[in-house]
């Protein structure tokens, strides 16, 4: 989904990240050098803002149209704007999350392939 993505220069992004349309991930306006770090797994919905110098843990879900400008714990399921979390510590939903996520993303490109094919 490359669709309106912004990210700033600087930003650490961890394995795995996914990041749905018009997501901005960028640096606090008075200090450009500030800028979000990303852990491993994370899923950015769409229409999202992440900045500052914050930490985004790992097995992360940020909920679409959510503003993230504070740490955010791993395995932690965020929303709203600002952001706030509605679920933390449940490693085992938020895993089975993701691996629908993915699974699904995998159903739709088979479908197309069929598609494409016929």
């Amino acid at each position: 989904h490359p669709v309106g993505i912004v990210i700033h220069p600087g930003v650490r992004l961890g394995k795995n990240c996914q990041i749905f349309q018009n997501v901005t991930i960028g640096c606090d306006q008075k200090a450009p050098q500030n800028v979000p770090e990303l852990g491993d797994r994370v899923i950015i919905y769409a229409n999202s803002v992440i900045f500052g110098k914050i930490k985004i843990g790992n097995d992360v879900v940020i909920g679409a149209g959510s503003v993230v400008y504070k740490d955010i714990p791993d395995n932690a399921v965020v929303c709203g704007n600002p952001a706030r979390i509605v679920r933390i510590n449940n490693k085992e939903l938020i895993l089975l999350e993701i691996f629908l996520f993915y699974y699904l993303n995998y159903l739709m490109i088979t479908k197309r392939k069929m598609l494409s094919v016929c």
